[in-house]
């Protein structure tokens, strides 16, 4: 999928998503109308405006995602202190940025692939090493249309070297 409104004010935003709306292509609309609906919520836009108040630092917009860089030391109270509504802010240490995520992004789809696992027969899923990957094991091949069928969310499918198929997180 095309990211339309990474590194764009809301304004800009808003211009080129009324700009997708005019062209005839569904697929356009559909995937720019998914991404423009959080930029939208009032969640986001309060995060938006309260970092944009804050002189030194740089964000952008990757999805429903916000990266935070730059000199974010000096003002990690006012950025801790910031409502963040349906979002979750984390602090990645060694990277020194912060992020603001929809709560249960990754929770949410990881749920949804094992419940959409545990109605194929013959098929066990396991959630295994650092990034949550799920792990399918069974008899995958008679069932290989279903399995390309799960919606995958925030994760990726691949089929493996050791032939088993994998789900995995986008981020990584």
């Amino acid at each position: 999928m095309i990211n339309y409104f990474k590194d764009r004010s809301h304004a800009d935003a808003t211009a080129l998503y009324m700009d997708i709306c005019k062209i005839n292509d569904q697929k356009r609309i559909k995937e720019a109308s998914q991404q423009f609906a959080d930029l939208t919520t009032p969640s986001f836009q309060h995060i938006i405006l309260q970092l944009s108040k804050i002189k030194g630092l740089q964000f952008h917009i990757s999805g429903n995602w916000i990266c935070v860089t730059g000199e974010s030391y000096p003002h990690r109270f006012q950025i801790a202190r910031i409502n963040t509504g349906e979002f979750t802010r984390i602090f990645h240490e060694a990277k020194g940025n912060w992020y603001f995520k929809p709560k249960d992004d990754f929770e949410y789809s990881r749920r949804s692939i094992l419940k959409q696992v545990d109605k194929i027969a013959g098929i066990t899923a396991e959630v295994k090493g650092k990034y949550n990957c799920i792990w399918l094991s069974g008899k995958t091949f008679p069932v290989l249309d279903q399995i390309k069928a799960i919606n995958t969310g925030m994760y990726r499918r691949k089929f493996s070297n050791s032939r088993q198929w994998y789900f995995y997180p986008k981020f990584r």
